[in-house]
């Protein structure tokens, strides 16, 4: 269950959380507002909008951003639109609207290059490459975060080249290149400490810990969750808490088997999440209680957390989250011998996957599913889904034989120019030679024309001192 996890674990490393942010913070910023102009003005309206995007009170935040583009307009604050233009990407992104994101950060880029604001043109092209990995496009989302990178280092901002780091890190993690994602890990978490940032090098160290964890590395991996959340106990992060109590509960009830600290360690996660707001979090807390009372046989009391988690899930619109409560549904109706009802939840399962293209649920439905059919002793079923493992199996062989066919052409091409490349060497070998001969030749007439030189210079001397 590691790997089916991966992307879910993912989604905490640097996106932003929506939080509730204390509501006095809001009155403050607003208040502020009417005594400000210029800059400052609309710097506080964009400050006023984040703060409204991270209680999801979305239409507050695009009054905001309104509020600081039609004031920037009457003033001829140019150099402002594109903080504005960003500002309108990220309520576009927690929006669910990736593609009028992509629209609005490709216009701030465009104003912040022309107005030289360097620093928040690599925001915005780091968050672009947020947006690209929440539409599972990790291609381009590493492209866009290691453009900001280069732009970071070229103009000096050191913090936002460590965000970027991290960013492409938890990318890398996301699609299971767990080697690139502890390099840039490692490296973001240098990053900060040389920033003097302890909590964000905590949040990488968290981070570590859970690729050791990917790589069977236990003790290690609890070894730094553990230092990670003295940490973020002690700044009282409790966003970072809500994360790393979930983490660290994983561990204990997948390897280490101690269901009584995992319990612990959900239960004060889901306090963290609930406290904060963080809804996603919840949903995926609540399956992990879910999933520990299962495993103690009381399928009443797991499918009251399943149902629970699954309601958030549907109202947040997050679609890995329901795959993820409806295939632990028929896993645990499977393990009470309820197999019937176990393929219905499964099937949910494959729905969502299919139509969401969450490709990690495609063979642990198909093979669970078989299972069932086998101990229903259901052939036609079986025989349906065996003609779907068979049909999964075909198309990886066909990948599988089109990067042979890749390698093999790639040979054969290399084969094809072996003879020029030998006629090159060998011509490459007489041009050579012949320069040799040419610097042994324009040595020797050098030293002739020196000799004739001082001989000349010699004999003038004589005629002049006979004189």
């Amino acid at each position: 269950m590691k790997k089916l996890t991966n992307t879910l674990l993912a989604v905490f490393f640097t996106t932003l959380v929506l939080a509730q942010p204390n509501q006095s913070k809001i009155d403050s910023l607003t208040n502020l507002i009417g005594n400000q102009s210029g800059q400052e003005r609309i710097e506080t309206l964009i400050h006023l909008s984040e703060a409204y995007q991270k209680i999801s009170s979305l239409e507050k935040s695009k009054e905001a951003e309104i509020n600081a583009k039609v004031y920037a307009e009457q003033e001829g604050l140019d150099n402002m639109k594109g903080i504005i233009m960003l500002s309108m990407g990220k309520t576009a992104y927690y929006s669910n609207d990736n593609d009028l994101a992509l629209e609005y950060i490709d216009k701030a880029i465009k104003l912040l290059e022309e107005s030289k604001n360097y620093d928040r043109m690599s925001n915005a092209i780091n968050f672009k490459g947020l947006v690209y990995r929440n539409m599972s496009q990790a291609d381009k989302a590493l492209e866009q975060f290691k453009l900001a990178i280069d732009i970071s280092k070229k103009y000096n901002f050191p913090k936002q080249e460590a965000s970027s780091v991290s960013s492409a890190a938890s990318t890398y993690f996301s699609i299971g290149d767990y080697k690139n994602a502890l390099t840039y890990f490692q490296q973001a978490s240098g990053m900060f400490k040389e920033l003097q940032d302890s909590l964000s090098a905590a949040k990488m160290m968290m981070n570590i810990g859970l690729i050791y964890w990917q790589w069977n590395q236990n003790e290690l991996a609890l070894k730094m969750s553990l230092e990670a959340k003295d940490l973020f106990e002690a700044k009282k992060d409790y966003i970072e808490l809500g994360k790393i109590y979930n983490n660290i509960g994983r561990i204990y009830v997948q390897d280490i088997k101690d269901t009584v600290a995992a319990l612990d360690y959900f239960e004060r996660s889901l306090e963290m999440r609930q406290k904060t707001g963080n809804q996603l979090g919840m949903a995926l807390v609540l399956a992990n209680m879910g999933n520990i009372y299962s495993g103690k046989k009381l399928e009443e009391k797991a499918f009251v957390y399943y149902n629970r988690s699954l309601s958030i899930s549907k109202s947040i619109g997050y679609n890995e989250g329901i795959a993820l409560v409806y295939y632990y549904m028929g896993v645990a109706l499977r393990n009470t011998g309820e197999l019937k009802q176990s393929n219905r939840y499964l099937d949910s399962c494959d729905v969502v996957a299919r139509k969401y293209g969450i490709a990690s649920y495609y063979g642990v439905v198909n093979e669970t599913k078989m299972s069932n059919y086998v101990e229903l002793k259901d052939y036609t079923g079986f025989n349906r889904e065996f003609r779907t493992f068979l049909s999964r199996v075909d198309s990886v062989k066909k990948e599988l034989d089109k990067l042979k066919y890749q390698e093999l052409d790639a040979r054969n091409t290399i084969d094809s120019l072996a003879p020029a490349l030998d006629q090159a060497h060998e011509t490459i070998k007489e041009k050579n030679k012949m320069l040799t001969i040419y610097q042994w030749t324009t040595g020797i007439a050098l030293v002739l024309l020196v000799f004739i030189v001082i001989l000349f210079s010699l004999r003038s001397k004589n005629k002049r001192s006979s004189l």
